[in-house]
């Protein structure tokens, strides 16, 4: 990844507003659906995506579609028998997969117990995993099974397909590296610790369980970077003890290497952003907060990062493969107001805004980077319609006001980082309403960009110089109105 030893980051404050497009980061998008929770959102390309979830009460399975990149989405038709649709995946530009269960109805009970799976909550379970586990469908007095599905026209029509063990109850998660070779992690029980791993070799036709640890209590999330290399994670149990586990596999699947997290109760999401670097989240077990773990070794090691928590319901996290460009989101305290939090600097550091202008407060389950400037963050709740939320301009939106405390004087901050490739925030504070320019020069005393020019509130603002067209030097910055001036010193750096 280029540049890894720079420090990228952006640590906006952003004022959330679900109606002023120019303003937002976050925008609700229209889904024209009954579904309640949406728990995975992918793409095909940059116009046509899917979202899969379910709808809360009857617990039907739901898939919405869009085809103009997000603006709009309708439902999708599967079969009537769903469940709730867990796990996404795009093959090709026609074929897509997706999972989770369905209902199971008029099964004799002196059937064997794989035909009739429903859900009990013994101890120990992971903080937030009872309310977690009843999001997706899974109670005590339901039977199901677990679903295999598949698309071949974009996702406008899904079919079962393949044969699943009899045993699986419900799938989490999936992950295809290619066309044929695809992982699921899902449950094989009745009770909490059935967790298991499913590989597929011939497009999800067939399945078999993968040995993996037997003290893991259940697996979230799965992800492959190619056929060999994966890795998987969820919440393991010894005695009433209750932390974090993310397994790793070098071989396909033949073997898996555990890591357990003493400090972190659960993780929620495991995934690659390159062949060595990947990203996990979840909560931590003292406080109860967000937590988010990186590798920079295929899975061997994890180091926690530095992040904003106080995010203890649920921590997700989705880096752009390739860049150090993504979000982690969730919500602060159970149920409570859903956040997203972003990074430019892999991980470094976080810039977390709350957005509270949703009603009912939202969970915030899943989501997807498209590419550095647009991304998807979907969710739901029991009381209101799924939640689909796109950003479209990376999370940055040029100069905004960040802060209800008024200054008394003018004040330019240095921009951070510096040096920096390829931009840099430059924080500002002016103490009344003026005319006000922000301009970038370089050492000739060449002016090279206009970053504000016009007339801006009193308070603190923040802009943002993006020297992608400019060279390796030194830069000046120059806030000027009729009473003030200052410059300061910047290092472009590539």
């Amino acid at each position: 990844m280029k540049n890894l030893s720079i420090i990228l980051m952006s640590f906006l404050w952003i004022v959330f507003s679900a109606s002023d497009p120019l303003n937002a980061q976050w925008i609700r998008q229209q889904v024209s659906s009954d579904a309640t929770f949406l728990y995975t959102v992918s793409f095909l390309n940059d116009s046509v995506g899917c979202a899969v979830g379910s709808k809360a009460g009857l617990w039907s399975g739901r898939i919405v579609r869009t085809t103009n990149a997000g603006t709009s989405w309708i439902p999708a038709q599967l079969p009537d028998s769903s469940r709730s649709i867990l796990g996404l995946q795009w093959i090709s530009p026609a074929t897509a997969f997706a999972a989770g269960a369905y209902n199971v109805g008029g099964i004799p009970h002196n059937q064997p117990v794989s035909f009739r799976h429903s859900r009990r909550f013994p101890a120990p379970l992971a903080y937030g995993y009872r309310d977690y586990l009843m999001l997706l469908g899974i109670d005590g007095t339901n039977s199901y099974r677990g679903i295999f599905l598949r698309s071949m026209d974009t996702g406008q029509t899904w079919f079962p397909y393949g044969t699943l063990p009899d045993s699986v109850s419900y799938v989490y998660d999936i992950s295809f590296p290619t066309p044929s070779i695809g992982y699921a992690v899902a449950d094989t029980a009745a009770t909490i610790g059935g967790a298991c791993i499913l590989k597929t070799t011939d497009g999800g036709i067939t399945w078999q369980k993968m040995i993996t640890p037997d003290s893991v209590g259940m697996f979230r999330s799965v992800d492959f970077v190619d056929s060999l290399h994966g890795i998987a994670a969820g919440y393991s149990f010894k005695g009433q003890l209750v932390h974090g586990i993310i397994v790793h596999t070098t071989d396909g699947g033949s073997n898996w290497l555990g890591s357990e997290f003493t400090s972190v109760d659960n993780f929620t999401t495991a995934s690659f952003s390159s062949e060595m670097e990947g990203y996990a989240s979840g909560v931590s077990v003292t406080p109860l907060e967000g937590v988010v773990f990186k590798t920079t070794d295929g899975g061997t090691t994890w180091n926690p990062l530095l992040f904003a928590g106080d995010s203890a319901s649920a921590c997700n996290v989705s880096i752009l493969k390739g860049t150090g460009m993504g979000f982690a989101f969730g919500n602060v305290g159970r149920g409570a107001t859903p956040f997203a939090a972003r990074t430019s600097d892999g991980g470094l550091s976080w810039s977390r805004e709350m957005i509270d202008t949703l009603p009912g407060s939202p969970l915030l389950i899943g989501g997807t980077c498209l590419d550095s400037l647009n991304a998807f963050i979907c969710g739901g709740s029991f009381s209101d319609t799924a939640v689909i939320l796109r950003t479209s301009n990376g999370g940055v939106t040029g100069v905004i006001d960040i802060g209800k405390d008024l200054p008394s004087s003018f004040d330019l901050k240095q921009n951070y980082p510096n040096p920096f490739n390829p931009r840099t925030v430059i924080t500002f504070s002016i103490p009344m309403g003026a005319q006000v320019s922000l301009r970038v020069y370089d050492i000739l005393g060449e002016e090279v960009a206009t970053l504000v020019n016009g007339s801006l509130q009193r308070g603190s603002h923040v802009a943002i110089w993006d020297g992608s067209a400019s060279p390796s030097g030194i830069y000046f910055y120059r806030l000027q109105s009729k009473t003030y001036t200052e410059t300061k010193k910047l290092v472009l750096l590539k």
